[in-house]
């Protein structure tokens, strides 16, 4: 059972990196945000209008968890609020995972959902989410970000349980990855 009060979070855009640059990730604007919330076990959707309140949710946390959020989900949230994104108690598990195994290019998260969680992974292709923004689907957009967020919690509890996680390598060996999950306060990526 988890003491501190965690939210594992994660969001989606409605642009791409192809329609505004890497360099205007701020400028790629929410569809969707999930968060789920320890110790409360409780999944939260937000959506567009909602942003500024699950930013302040976020803020209240002892710590919040992300795949890539220092690189990329807290420049999107910053478009949003006045708030620090990067000084509050950030875990960012790529980051961790990259530090473990001493890579700099990253692991995708489903390769590590498959190999730790036993073959659970993302339920649809990451660019889908575009279109359903497009054809107003904001609904399939919620399960999608929903599902990651559901994955990212899984791994950083089984994680926190293990003190290991797994990755699956190019010869297709699933590899085990010592972890321990830090918070990153003030890295700014």
């Amino acid at each position: 059972q988890i003491e501190e009060k965690v939210a594992i979070y994660d969001i989606e855009t409605q642009r791409s990196a192809d329609e505004v640059g890497w360099e205007n990730i701020d400028l790629m604007y929410v569809s969707v945000g999930v968060a789920y919330f320890l110790p409360d076990n409780e999944l939260k959707v937000f959506y567009e209008k909602d942003i500024p309140k699950m930013i302040e949710l976020l803020s209240k946390q002892d710590r919040i968890v992300s795949y890539n959020g220092l690189h990329f989900d807290n420049k999107v949230l910053s478009f949003y609020t006045d708030i620090d994104m990067w000084n509050l108690p950030n875990t960012d598990m790529m980051l961790d995972i990259n530090e473990a195994i001493g890579r700099e290019r990253s692991l995708p998260l489903d390769n590590i959902a498959q190999a730790t969680l036993g073959g659970k992974g993302k339920n649809a292709d990451p660019l889908q989410v575009f279109q359903w923004y497009a054809d107003g689907k904001l609904d399939l957009i919620a399960n999608y970000c929903s599902n990651d967020v559901i994955i990212s919690k899984d791994i950083f509890l089984y994680g926190l349980n293990h003190g290991e996680i797994y990755f699956t390598n190019r010869n297709g060996k699933k590899v085990a990855i010592p972890i321990n999950w830090k918070i990153r306060r003030g890295e700014k990526r």
